[in-house]
């Protein structure tokens, strides 16, 4: 796969994927211990952040520490930590109601404007509850 240039400067691994899978999505673990997949709820546990994927090959480089690009789904200010935002494989602020638990994905070091902005953040994994 190809290098780009960018603020990834964590671990980075090579996994198989399935779904389909874009640069910049946070991915969540597949049926194998090598696999990972586009998540399929907003409170599963995130593997890492897709770098750059190779679709002959069905691989793809996940960023699984450090600081990486992703996707905004919703507008989030510096400094927010953010969980996962639906299957898209989008971050949001995180701020779940009553209670529920989710699992954090990173805080951001940067601000997005709307759904769709790209933006950096420092990886973190850990459980959420709301008060």
């Amino acid at each position: 796969m190809g290098s780009k240039n960018g603020p990834n400067e964590g671990r980075i691994k090579n996994f198989k994927y399935s779904g389909t899978v874009t640069e910049r999505m946070v991915v969540v673990w597949g049926a194998n211990d090598d696999t990972v997949k586009p998540p399929t709820a907003a409170n599963e546990v995130m593997v890492g952040v897709v770098f750059a994927f190779d679709s002959d090959q069905g691989t793809c480089d996940v960023v699984m520490e450090g600081n990486t690009e992703v996707v905004a789904g919703a507008p989030i200010t510096v400094g927010a930590y953010v969980v996962i935002n639906g299957t898209a494989g989008k971050v949001k602020t995180a701020a779940e109601a009553g209670g529920a638990v989710n699992y954090l994905c990173g805080q951001t070091t940067m601000t997005a404007g709307a759904d769709g902005d790209i933006i950096t953040m420092e990886l973190v994994r850990s459980p959420y509850q709301s008060a």
